[in-house]
């Protein structure tokens, strides 16, 4: 996606797209060519999408009766 739709090279689009631990990602895009600058922005979005918005989208798909079951 980072490199055909916004252009970026190889190995700016493989860090930035890699899951993982966000220390150990940007470490090891520190010994490439990638840009760090887009990479931290990319993996910054994807963790802020896992730890705040992620639980909120699955509590509001969710049915009523999961996230507040009945007695019994």
């Amino acid at each position: 996606y980072y490199v055909r739709r916004s252009g970026w090279d190889g190995a700016t689009a493989l860090f930035a797209s890699l899951p993982g631990a966000l220390s150990l990602v940007l470490l090891l895009a520190s010994t490439t060519q990638a840009d760090m600058r887009r990479v931290t922005i990319a993996q910054c979005i994807r963790l802020f999408f896992l730890v705040a918005a992620l639980p909120s989208v699955i509590a509001w798909l969710s049915p009523p009766e999961a996230l507040h079951p009945g007695p019994g």
